[in-house]
């Protein structure tokens, strides 16, 4: 399982989006993903990538160091 992952679109530039991280991480197999961003939450897109990738888990990252509004 990779549980640093960044995967864009994000502030800084990815080389992969969440689907094709989680793609490439079954094809080398890997059984999950966890998703982490700079700028907002993964939830949404790890739910995406789970549905468009079902052979890997992908998991969402909450960043507790960015400031809630």
């Amino acid at each position: 399982m990779d549980i640093h992952l960044h995967s864009g679109p994000d502030r800084m530039p990815g080389r992969v989006d969440a689907v094709e991280a989680a793609e490439q991480a079954a094809d080398v197999g890997m059984k999950a993903i966890m998703l982490k961003n700079h700028s907002y939450p993964t939830t949404p897109v790890a739910i995406i990538a789970r549905e468009m990738a079902p052979e890997d888990e992908v998991f969402e990252h909450y960043n507790c160091l960015q400031k809630m509004q």
